[in-house]
């Protein structure tokens, strides 16, 4: 019995760093996708600003 229960908390402890970490990836992927994301919009919205306009107009 105890060494089921240790090797049952071992796999418990894996499994529970396996999330965390799978957690942790997904969280910077959102951040560094958020932040690719404003810096693409910002730079567009900077440099194509006028063509933007001109294309609305045509």
């Amino acid at each position: 019995m105890p060494k089921g229960k240790k090797k049952e908390n071992v796999a418990s402890q894996t499994f529970k760093s396996t999330v965390v970490l799978c957690c942790m990836i997904a969280l910077c992927s959102a951040a560094v996708g958020a932040l690719g994301m404003y810096f693409y919009m910002s730079s567009q919205s900077v440099n194509d600003n006028c063509p933007q306009v001109e294309d609305s107009k045509n």
